[in-house]
């Protein structure tokens, strides 16, 4: 079969993950960086959470005595 539009070549898709800046790639970078602090903040809190629930789940049960 031989179709006349067969042999243009098509362009490439453009890559939509690649940053086209500099400036957008350092701003990928940061908004990287504060998603980890955040996450940190969320696991020291969880944990500070959970630390005060046992101290106060260990005073309780001294008193209890």
């Amino acid at each position: 079969m031989n179709f006349r539009h067969t042999h243009v070549r098509r362009e490439p898709a453009p890559r939509l993950a690649v940053p086209r800046h500099r400036a957008a790639a350092l701003r990928a970078g940061w908004r990287g960086g504060a998603a980890l602090a955040a996450a940190f903040l969320v696991l020291l809190v969880t944990t500070w959470l959970i630390w005060a629930a046992l101290a106060e789940a260990a005073l309780a049960l001294a008193e209890a005595r």
